[in-house]
């Protein structure tokens, strides 16, 4: 069988260009990808860090009051919706504090426009971060059937090793 010239062009140079450009594309989309990722994270870390002073700036331990509210010192976080959403502005940004697994504040709405302080953290969250100790990102945390990215930090009272809370964004 004769394999006429075309045929012996295409394998021997439009082939190996093409697979060359499959292999460059993947590369790309990969490398990035991971950029975006930990882009989002670093954004989110430095979210979070900023709700969390935001809430330090207060003197005094952490505390549950009779009525249920919880407190850092003379500051009511159960109140302070004008800080988080301050903080969590209008980008679509979430911001929720967390004592124990439990949303205490968060400017994460429903399509009413209440906020959503039902459900509390994750199995996994609350491992990662409240009985270990540790800073903790995720790709996928659904709040109220939307998927974000999120990030999560600590939170210790003055006096305390292990933590109390949370902050995500």
């Amino acid at each position: 069988m004769k394999v006429s010239i075309l045929a012996k062009f295409l394998c021997g140079a439009v082939l190996p260009i093409l697979v060359l450009g499959g292999v460059i594309y993947y590369i790309a989309e990969t490398t990035f990808r991971s950029s975006v990722l930990e882009q989002a994270e670093n954004t989110m870390r430095n979210t979070a860090t900023c709700t969390l002073a935001a809430y330090e700036t207060n003197s005094g331990e952490y505390y549950i009051s009779k009525n249920g509210d919880v407190w850092k010192g003379g500051y009511n976080i159960s109140l302070s919706d004008n800080l988080i959403d301050g903080i969590a502005g209008d980008d679509g940004t979430v911001v929720t504090f967390f004592y124990g697994a439990d949303r205490i504040m968060t400017s994460a709405k429903d399509s009413e426009g209440r906020r959503l302080l039902d459900a509390p953290a994750g199995d996994k969250i609350v491992s990662e971060v409240l009985k270990g100790g540790k800073e903790y990102f995720s790709s996928s945390v659904y709040i109220d059937g939307t998927v974000y990215y999120g990030y999560y930090i600590p939170v210790y009272q003055d006096s305390g090793s292990s933590p109390v809370g949370m902050v995500f964004a």
